[in-house]
């Protein structure tokens, strides 16, 4: 009995622990760029980098700065939203993309509704590509495969990476693939079907 009250209590103090610890924990706000290989869209999303989760709710941020040394972005011209009155605050050419705002309203995004830039760079890029060309400074300079933004109360610029998204397959793809998973197990039912009857006939 008193062994099942020890159990007890330890598991309630478990609780409460975990409890405690995820109240205390405030989330520090950071972001990333996903890049689609398909269509050459760039995005912007927050989450937590305390524990690398999704950020809950809407994060605004000020600052985005996009550079290419072999000048990829010669897609679609780039979203801005809110757009910058101050023109040499604002981007886009070949070698870099970029927005400063220094005042609200600013850009907004969401984990699941990021900011959506737009189809600006060159579709089919590799995340190897990605981690060489595409720099946090101007000219190649500063951190590879990174970007630099900055948020409301941020402090500095902060280095944020460029992400490479997994394509998807086209349905037709998929359709293949399935038929070819059924007829692999519609040999492998025959087979067994097979030696079964072989094994009954002995």
């Amino acid at each position: 009995m008193k062994a099942s009250l020890v159990r007890r209590f330890v598991a309630i103090a478990a609780v409460a622990l975990s409890m405690l610890t995820t109240q205390a924990h405030a989330a520090t706000l950071a972001f990333e760029a996903l890049y689609d290989p398909a269509t050459g869209n760039i995005s912007i999303r927050p989450f937590d980098s305390d524990t690398s989760t999704p950020w809950v709710g809407t994060a605004e941020f000020a600052l985005f700065d996009f550079n290419s040394t072999s000048g990829v972005f010669t897609g679609d011209p780039a979203i801005f939203n809110p757009s910058n009155p101050i023109p040499q605050f604002q981007g886009d050419t070949d070698n870099r993309i970029n927005q400063s705002l220094f005042a609200a309203p600013y850009m907004t995004a969401t984990y699941d509704t990021p900011y959506n830039l737009g189809n600006v760079a060159q579709a089919g890029l590799t995340q190897a590509f990605i981690d060489t060309d595409f720099t946090s400074g101007s000219s190649g300079s500063g951190t590879p495969g990174g970007f630099l933004y900055n948020y409301a109360g941020g402090g500095s610029n902060k280095v944020g990476t460029v992400t490479a998204l997994a394509p998807v397959p086209e349905p037709s793809t998929i359709v293949t693939l399935a038929g070819g998973g059924l007829a692999v197990l519609t040999y492998a039912g025959r087979r067994t079907l097979r030696r079964r009857r072989r094994t009954k006939a002995c």
